[in-house]
């Protein structure tokens, strides 16, 4: 086990968060993905998941929890190595998005 700093693994933290919900959020509610998320709105499984922001939150941190080995930022923290931790991150992003869309007004 790699010995960190506290502070280090909040930061790491706070960005791994911030990067989930942000790209979720972009994903689910901006302008921007709109086009697609009507395309994709009769499609079973996708037009539901980009639809919902808690949703998204949850592929979109595993995919990055899986892209972390390759970062700089949190290579040292954030490892999927096993369907535990896989469900672990899942559930801090659900868990996280869910609370700050609610916090902010993006809840459904």
């Amino acid at each position: 086990m790699i010995d960190m700093p506290p502070a280090y693994v909040l930061i790491t933290l706070l960005v791994y968060t911030s990067a989930v919900y942000g790209v979720s959020w972009i994903l689910s509610m901006s302008s921007l993905f709109e086009p697609l998320r009507e395309k994709l709105s009769d499609v079973p499984i996708v037009g539901n998941l980009l639809q919902c922001i808690v949703c998204t939150s949850i592929w979109v941190g595993l995919l990055i929890g899986l892209l972390a080995p390759y970062t700089r930022g949190l290579f040292r923290t954030f490892l999927i190595s096993n369907g535990a931790d896989a469900l672990l991150w899942a559930g801090w992003c659900a868990t996280w998005t869910w609370a700050i869309a609610l916090k902010l007004g993006d809840a459904e």
